[in-house]
């Protein structure tokens, strides 16, 4: 419902619905061969629960397409916290790679 007011009000101020490119001489496919980029992904689940087999799979898939660096975790970091706060420590660890100018 929310979404849809928003659509709404952009429509009846005249703006085109959808992405609206920033800057339109830049082709949508630019990448900048210099920069080294890596995503980090923590997929802590039981073994027998189908997402990571999937997820994992995926984002590998993803990162060798565009020459990104992938580092997944599979085990929880800190059994106090609530699995997802693994991810920072994995970001925190994944900084300390002088081969990546960038992490997502």
């Amino acid at each position: 419902v929310e979404m849809t007011i928003v659509q709404n009000g952009l429509s009846e101020a005249g703006r085109a619905p959808g992405h609206q490119q920033r800057w339109p001489e830049v082709p949508h496919d630019y990448r900048d061969p210099n920069l080294r980029i890596g995503i980090v992904s923590l997929c802590a689940y039981p073994a027998e629960h189908v997402l990571p087999k999937y997820a994992t799979s995926n984002h590998r898939i993803y990162a060798t397409r565009h020459g990104y660096r992938y580092r997944v975790g599979t085990e929880i970091m800190d059994s106090s916290r609530p699995p997802a706060w693994g991810k920072i420590r994995l970001m925190y660890e994944a900084l300390e790679d002088p081969t990546v100018d960038w992490w997502l």
